[in-house]
């Protein structure tokens, strides 16, 4: 018991490094490839990914003190994936694998021993902008009328015409810090700008507004680099 009441950070100044997964959706990329009622028969379903997610952080918080600041450089991925089945019996699926380097710059508000409420944004630079895999049984005998291009050119197609782009976050949650330098962190982050771009194109794919919701864990460890 007194361990948890007298429970956060000993030093003022920590160093650390944070490791967990999110969660995610991009939200609207089904609207890119069918974006009118053009026909039914068809289903379309998007899924939320799991992802990797670490940073290196700097902790500075005076134990007599409420407020906090957390600057982080960061790496995550963001990822969904698309699955489409008609009556005809095509099927594809599409997955969106975009991975970023940034930072992050978060307030936290000390409640009660280590737990606080953590508010702030990020920005993540897209470093693998066409990061996109498409797998299909287009190329099955059966489909031989339609003249469907192979599932690799078709993939080649989709990586050149849509493209994605930077994130910038806002979000917050509560994290938990322990004495001897663990902590625990949920936090949710909601994207204020365009995730990808679709190019001029010749099968009426069409650019959308694709933001995103980000569900995360991150379990990390902290080393003080300043004493009282």
């Amino acid at each position: 018991c007194t361990s948890l009441c007298h429970a956060q950070y000993r030093a003022k100044g920590n160093i650390g490094l944070k490791v967990g997964v999110n969660h995610t959706e991009i939200q609207g990329l089904s609207k890119i490839l069918i974006s009118e009622d053009y026909y039914s028969g068809y289903e379309i379903n998007t899924q939320m990914q799991f992802s990797p997610t670490a940073c290196l952080f700097f902790n500075y918080h005076n134990e007599r003190a409420h407020i906090g600041i957390e600057p982080q450089l960061l790496y995550y991925r963001l990822a969904t994936a698309l699955k489409y089945s008609d009556v005809h019996d095509l099927n594809y699926d599409i997955k969106f694998n975009y991975h970023y380097v940034g930072f992050a710059l978060y307030f936290k508000v000390y409640a009660v021993a280590g737990l606080n409420f953590t508010l702030g944004s990020k920005v993540g630079f897209n470093v693998t902008p066409n990061n996109l895999y498409y797998s299909s049984n287009q190329e099955d005998t059966k489909f031989d009328k339609y003249h469907y291009e192979t599932v690799k050119e078709t993939e080649n197609y989709l990586r050149n015409k849509i493209q994605g782009k930077n994130d910038i976050a806002i979000g917050g949650g509560l994290s938990y810090e322990f004495p001897f330098g663990l902590s625990i962190d949920a936090l949710y982050h909601y994207s204020l700008c365009d995730l990808t771009e679709t190019l001029p194109n010749n099968f009426s794919w069409i650019d959308t507004k694709n933001l995103t919701h980000q569900f995360e864990i991150k379990i990390g460890y902290a080393f003080k680099v300043t004493y009282k």
